[in-house]
């Protein structure tokens, strides 16, 4: 299961995701990936989850303006979402989309824990000693199952622009029904 998951990911970045949950392991926190790469699509999907219309068409017209009218699209494409509040990246602005974030739970009794922190701070500090970002830390939405790669930290001063030409090589030949897409 966790095997599926972490193939997904730069093999580099997975190595070290690897470490992570071994060395969690050995302290006695059973860490489980639950989502590593993500299309685009998948990510406006849980962007758009927990937005107003007014909000969306706003981000749709900033990307438009500048640079992005192909993220835009995607943004535009999947249509309507219903949900909590899961992220605030855009499309082209998470790591998973560039193969370096996972997403992992805390195994606790055989069930996943989403509330208890305990597991969830000593997964990150150690992933932070491992030199990467962890969610838990930080500090303008918590996320304690995200780790990323810290190259990734300043995607969102990255242009739109960029941003679009990364993605669009990464994941703009992706048919229909695939990763996501509509």
């Amino acid at each position: 299961m966790a095997t599926d998951f972490l193939a997904q990911l730069d093999p580099e970045f997975a190595a070290v995701v690897r470490q992570v949950l071994a060395d969690c392991q050995t302290k006695g926190i059973t860490m489980r990936p639950n989502s590593a790469a993500r299309s685009p699509w998948e990510q406006a999907k849980l962007w758009r989850q927990s937005r107003a219309t007014e909000q969306i068409q706003a981000a749709r017209h900033q990307m438009e303006n500048e640079g992005a009218p192909w993220l835009a699209n995607v943004l535009a494409e999947v249509g309507p979402q219903h949900g909590d509040h899961v992220t605030n990246a855009l499309p082209g602005k998470s790591a998973h989309q560039y193969r370096l974030a996972v997403d992992c739970f805390w195994l606790l009794n055989g069930k996943a824990e989403w509330e208890d922190t305990t597991g969830y701070r000593i997964y990150a500090t150690v992933a932070q000693g491992l030199g990467l970002s962890a969610g838990m830390f930080w500090t303008s939405f918590v996320d304690p199952p995200h780790l990323q790669h810290g190259s990734m930290d300043n995607l969102p001063s990255r242009s739109w622009a960029m941003l679009e030409a990364e993605m669009y090589r990464i994941w703009g030949n992706i048919p229909s029904g695939q990763w996501g897409r509509p």
